[in-house]
């Protein structure tokens, strides 16, 4: 009999203990679920080309929203992947503030589809968008204006419903795999860049402003002070790119001196590449 009283007794003191134990467990677990909630992001980046807002959205989107947790992840070396970033590292500064500081993924091109600029990365992903920028002529015409990154924008490719997040879509296959070649080739222009940086001290500075491709398939670049470069259609890319910044980076002045269009459309084996002046528009009097 008394060996009962005491199992009841001590039955009894572990369902009170339980009792106590779970609504404090349960404060616990809300007070961690929706008291760590981010609500603020501090961010710091390398390039620069997204805003704490627009990383706030990303992180509300892909449902990342403890605060507490992915700074933990973060913490123990498993962080969650983010497609904007490279690299990157949290701080936890109140359960609803966090810092990121992050090294971002380069945008590669943009394109514009109804008034809306999307801009993609090497893997063709689309990580950012924002209206396009427009300024009004003295005739009252609204004219298109660069996009604020200073990122080459693609003409003459037809996409299909964009999306952040999403990988570009094309009407067709050949526009999808002449962005895809163009950004290789970016790429192996970068590092021709770095290689004649190393050997000279000074880097030819190439900046494109716009890719046109003709419904042929052919492309153009258009890079400042109305220098074009005809590339042709995209086989070889990466060899031209590569001797353009040969002649780029050694014939840099004459080639900026008048708008013109340098004819790569063929790999020249003595180095020699044809060079045409733009026709002057004549203006009536």
């Amino acid at each position: 009999m008394v060996s009962r009283r005491k199992k009841k007794r001590k039955l009894k003191k572990i369902l009170r203990n339980m009792l106590i134990a779970l609504p404090i467990a349960a404060g616990v677990f809300l007070l961690l679920f929706f008291g760590f909630r981010i609500k603020t992001v501090d961010y710091v980046s390398d390039i620069n080309q997204f805003r704490a807002d627009e990383v706030q959205n990303y992180l509300v989107s892909h449902k990342i929203e403890n605060s507490l947790w992915f700074w933990f992840r973060d913490l123990i070396g498993l962080e969650k992947d983010i497609d904007l970033f490279e690299s990157y590292s949290v701080s936890l500064k109140s359960p609803v503030k966090i810092k990121i500081d992050a090294q971002e993924k380069k945008l590669r091109g943009s394109f514009i589809d109804a008034d809306n600029e999307y801009y993609f990365d090497s893997a063709g992903e689309i990580l950012k968008s924002e209206l396009c920028n427009y300024k009004k002529t003295k005739k009252g015409k609204k004219k298109l204006q660069a996009n604020s990154l200073g990122i080459c924008r693609f003409t003459g490719i037809s996409f299909q419903k964009p999306a952040l997040y999403q990988q570009i879509n094309t009407t067709e296959k050949e526009g999808r795999e002449t962005i895809r070649h163009m950004i290789e080739a970016f790429d192996e222009m970068e590092i021709a860049l770095d290689k004649v940086s190393e050997e000279n001290g000074k880097q030819p500075g190439i900046s494109i402003n716009k890719i046109a491709v003709s419904d042929q398939y052919e492309i153009v670049m258009h890079l400042k002070k109305g220098l074009k470069v005809a590339l042709g259609k995209d086989n070889q890319l990466k060899e031209k790119m590569d001797a353009f910044v040969d002649i780029y980076s050694s014939t840099k002045a004459q080639l900026t001196a008048v708008p013109g269009t340098l004819q790569m459309q063929w790999i020249m084996t003595d180095g020699s590449y044809t060079f045409i002046k733009d026709e002057k528009k004549s203006t009536k009097k």
